[in-house]
Parts: C-alpha cells; sequence; structure tokens
C-alpha cells in the first residue's frame, strides 16, 4: 500500500499540535520535514528545534528531508533530534557513501535525492541508501505543478528500487489527479502538501491519494 506522507511544512504552524494530532487520527503514514538553508534552495524553513517538537508529539515517523549545502555538517544533529531518516541531495555534496556510512553508523535509515535536472545514475553506493527521492518540481516552494517529464526518471529508480529493496519516494506537485500515475509506477510514498492541507479535509485527501 502507497504510503503519505504529509510536508509539514504547509501545516498551520501557530496550531502544529493540534494539526499533527489530526493528522495522525486521518491516516498520514510519516511526517516530512522540509530542511532549507537559504543556498541549497532560494527558501528558508526548519531547523533542530523544530524536529525535536515535533518529535515529542508524532506517533508516527519522522522523515527529515535535507535540502542545504554540505548536509554532511549537521546529519548527526538532525537525527539526535528526532528523525527516524535522513534524506540528502546528491547535489549538495562530494562524499554522498561517506553521508550514508555515517547515518547508518547512527542507526538510522538514509534516502538520497535528486532534482529535477539531475539524472538518475543507478550508482553503487546508491545500493547502501534505504530511500530514493525524486522531486518532482524545483525544490524550494510548495505549491508548484509537477513536471510530467519526470516520469521516465521516476520509472528508472523504480526499477533501481526493485533491485535493492530500497522504498521510492516522490515529492512536489503530488495531487489526486497525478496520485493514481505514480502509484501504477509503484511509488512507495507520496509527499503531499496542498493537497491535503489546503481544504482541511485530512482524512478525504489522504485516502484519496493513497487510493
Amino acid at each position: 500500500m502507497t504510503m503519505i506522507a504529509p510536508s509539514v511544512v504547509c501545516a498551520d504552524l501557530l496550531n502544529l499540535k493540534q494539526e499533527i494530532l489530526l493528522l495522525q487520527k486521518a491516516g498520514a503514514d510519516l511526517f516530512h520535514i522540509d530542511v532549507m538553508d537559504g543556498c541549497f534552495v532560494n527558501n528558508i524553513t526548519f531547523g533542530f528545534d523544530y524536529v525535536k517538537s515535533l518529535k515529542k508529539i508524532s506517533k508516527i515517523p519522522l522523515f527529515t528531508h535535507l535540502m542545504i549545502v554540505k548536509p554532511e555538517r549537521y546529519v548527526e544533529r538532525f537525527i539526535k533530534a528526532g528523525s527516524d531518516l535522513v534524506t540528502f541531495h546528491i547535489e549538495a555534496t562530494g562524499s554522498p557513501e561517506a553521508i550514508i556510512d555515517r547515518i547508518h553508523s547512527l542507526r538510522k535509515k538514509v534516502g538520497v535525492a535528486y532534482n529535477p535536472e539531475t539524472e538518475f545514475v543507478p550508482k553503487s553506493f546508491l545500493k547502501k541508501a534505504d530511500l530514493i527521492l525524486i522531486m518532482g518540481v524545483h525544490p524550494g516552494f510548495s505549491h508548484q505543478k509537477f513536471i510530467e517529464a519526470m516520469l521516465p526518471k521516476i520509472k528508472k529508480a523504480k526499477e533501481f528500487t526493485l533491485r535493492t529493496d530500497a522504498l521510492l519516494e516522490v515529492d512536489g506537485g503530488v495531487n489526486r489527479e497525478n496520485a493514481a500515475m505514480l502509484r501504477e509506477i509503484g511509488v512507495d510514498i507520496l509527499v503531499a502538501c496542498g493537497a491535503i492541507f489546503d481544504d482541511k479535509r485530512y482524512e478525504e485527501n489522504i485516502s484519496a491519494l493513497r487510493g
């Protein structure tokens, strides 16, 4: 069954605890936490304390998506804050295998993310990854339209994850209209923002995305 991950960047931050509890009750499988540094992407969002606060509330896993330069500097602190899985961008570091090994040494799971312009090349170190994340939009802002040209890359990544038992996640532009197509490809986790949050019908929207 496809897992649905609300992107908490779209949550009502003034009522965060209530939002988290409602989303859990509505059937969310995990929370997707977008960490942006204003350098790798042109936006700034959350840090360690935010993850720590969510960990006190959430009863489901926290998947932290680092959209930051040199993520190797911070993966340990995000894990200590409460992240169950940390995803970093292949474009943001020159030492991806070292990051994967470091996260695993801390007994947590690790994901590797790809921007739209980055070709997915099945390199040997990716066999160690627990998750492959393909961006459906250029990262940095919510409510963007899904780039359909990403579908061949998503299919290629799925072929790879079938050989490694890693999960395949798609983030950006996911909605009811394209969720069925992504499920058919075999995407394991759909990250959604506006498709869940915009009308506040959390249970109905999560159920529709899951199919």
